[in-house]
């Protein structure tokens, strides 16, 4: 899963990590190495409903983070339980 992105400032790497729950506004995100990161917020407003209904719905979602910051990018891969 994870994922290099190039860019010109090589102190920024991104990884791709796996939603694997939604606790009390924060996402718990699978990492690469086993472990899992849960200081990231769920985004407010629209967007952060449409995470939380895809996430119960069984959808795969995907979040690009920099390791050094609680910045993230949020991918959603459409992918049910049936798909797979």
């Amino acid at each position: 899963m994870h994922q290099n992105t190039p860019s010109s400032d090589s102190s920024f790497m991104c990884t791709l990590s796996k939603l694997i729950g939604i606790q009390d506004g924060y996402l718990s995100l699978l990492q690469d190495s086993g472990e899992v990161r849960e200081d990231l917020k769920l985004p407010e407003g629209d967007l952060g409903k449409e995470i939380e209904s895809k996430h119960e719905a069984g959808e795969e979602i995907l979040v690009s983070t920099s390791p050094n910051s609680r910045l993230c990018c949020i991918f959603m891969l459409i992918m049910r339980h049936s798909d797979m």
